[in-house]
């Protein structure tokens, strides 16, 4: 009988410890790899596709995806805040669409969860900034280059450079699309100090009413600027001989070419474009110069 208890004990002990072996291999407390290969897509304005760490955005609800174990549960942070969580499809794939984020900078991060409840470490965090704010755009500063006139043009003026220099400033980065009415004549990108410059090709004769909008890094577009108006005028006027009037007692009146008068001081005058400076000379010499009325 004794040897009969000791034997069912003893075997008893046995399955126990069968059992905790069993028990043992069965469990999983090996925490899974963390999220790899994760990547932000936006997909709203004019500037879409894979966003980069430190990126700025317009879209308020990017994609967020990446690559687990499968049947994982992946946990997306902003900061410490929880975002959401999504469960990682059989081949290892997973994306979740963010809940609307504000305006600022956001710290995204994800865990995974594997189906034992173990938890991944965080992935590296993924800086992003939105902006959904559109920039200002003011009209363009034009410069003419061309002997006559040089120096800072003022809407409304003429020019005989049929390629002035454009600039202004914008936010640092941005795309200055520059337009002659509707016609977009070319883009740049401000510099670090917001500057930017650009020169057209040469514009027709005529007048133009060139303007800017302004894209920046988040692919918000500005409102039109306001019109710089310009009349470019590369056709040189014609000039005629001087009218001469003898003024002194003796003859007076109109003179013609080849006269004889004892007025040392007679009065030149004539006719040419409104506003054009005529020059007057005596030879080779500068006697004076005059604005047409």
């Amino acid at each position: 009988s004794d040897s009969d208890s000791d034997s069912d004990s003893d075997s008893d002990s046995d399955s126990d410890s069968d059992s905790d072996s069993d028990s043992d291999s069965d469990s999983d407390t090996e925490a899974p790899t963390a999220a790899q290969n994760i990547t932000v897509n936006d997909n709203v304005g004019s500037i879409t596709g894979a966003l980069h760490s430190g990126d700025v955005t317009d879209d308020t609800t990017p994609e967020i995806k990446g690559t687990a174990e499968a049947g994982a549960t992946i946990t997306i942070y902003d900061g410490d805040t929880v975002l959401g969580s999504v469960v990682v499809d059989q081949d290892g794939n997973w994306s979740f669409t963010l809940p609307e984020l504000s305006e600022g900078p956001h710290s995204l991060s994800a865990t995974v969860t594997d189906k034992a409840g173990n938890v991944s470490e965080r992935s590296p965090v993924f800086e992003l900034t939105i902006d959904t704010t559109a920039p200002s755009a003011s009209a363009p500063e034009v410069t003419d280059d061309v002997a006559g006139h040089t120096g800072p043009l003022a809407s409304g003026d003429l020019t005989n450079d049929a390629t002035p220099t454009l600039s202004g400033t914008a936010e640092a980065g941005a795309t200055v699309t520059i337009y002659d009415g509707d016609t977009v004549l070319g883009t740049v990108v401000a510099g670090e100090d917001g500057r930017w410059s650009y020169t057209p090709d040469a514009l027709d004769e005529g007048s133009h009413s060139l303007s800017t909008t302004v894209t920046d890094k988040a692919g918000n577009v500005s409102e039109r600027s306001p019109a710089f108006e310009l009349t470019i005028d590369t056709t040189a006027p014609s000039a005629s001989a001087p009218e001469v009037t003898d003024d002194v007692a003796g003859h007076t009146g109109p003179l013609t070419s080849g006269d004889l008068t004892n007025d040392a001081t007679p009065t030149l005058s004539g006719t040419a474009e409104a506003g054009a400076t005529v020059t007057i000379y005596d030879g080779d010499t500068v006697l004076g110069t005059v604005v047409a009325g």
